[in-house]
């Protein structure tokens, strides 16, 4: 149910301005106690059916409120490639009939950030042969002659440096062997010293 209330009145009742990278909405004034209005980022194309609504969130407006700071909302939308020419955003009030602003982002002139994965790619190297650890001790610990690639292409930063790191990889890719690659590291160049070893399992 919508009050009734003359078009010709709200429509002045939300008006929207440009602020920079900001978007302000400004309420004219509060005829109840409190006023609700419904947020949407939505993305349209003209004469299809391609719309949709990446967020929407109620925001509800007291007097109190409206007569003291401006009241800030922060949100994050998502953007893909090839990323459209613009968004929409939308104030429509629960309560009065026309009372919306309506506000347009343009992409035109967005430039993003490289686009990076989640996970590092794999390089095609030749395996690692269990010799390249240079000492017959630590080769006889293994039945296999070569490293498999993840162990490859990690050997060098675990073997043979100090750097930290974390290797994220699926189950039976090696990783237990990594592990012991960075504390026969360890071994070779602080021998007097211990390793505890934390197992986590999800």
């Amino acid at each position: 149910m919508y009050s009734p209330k003359s078009p010709s009145k709200m429509s002045h009742a939300v008006q929207s301005k440009n602020r920079g990278s900001r978007f302000l909405i400004e309420v004219d004034d509060v005829y109840t106690s409190k006023e609700i209005f419904l947020g949407l980022i939505n993305y349209f194309k003209q004469d299809s059916d391609n719309d949709h609504i990446y967020h929407s969130e109620n925001f509800t407006l007291t007097k109190r409120m409206a007569r003291g700071e401006p009241q800030k909302l922060s949100f994050t939308v998502p953007i893909f490639e090839p990323h459209p020419p613009q968004y929409y955003i939308r104030a429509v009030s629960d309560s009065w009939l026309q009372a919306e602003a309506f506000y347009t982002i343009s992409f035109h002139n967005l430039a993003l950030p490289e686009a990076r994965t989640s996970h590092t790619e794999l390089l095609d190297l030749k395996p690692l042969p269990v010799t390249s650890l240079g000492n017959r001790t630590y080769e006889l610990l293994y039945k296999f002659s070569h490293f498999n690639p993840i162990q490859t292409q990690t050997f060098h930063v675990l073997y043979h440096t100090d750097n930290n790191v974390l290797l994220g990889a699926p189950t039976g890719s090696g990783k237990t062997i990594s592990a012991e690659l960075a504390m026969l590291h360890l071994f070779n160049t602080q021998p007097d010293m211990k390793v505890n070893l934390l197992i986590f399992s999800l």
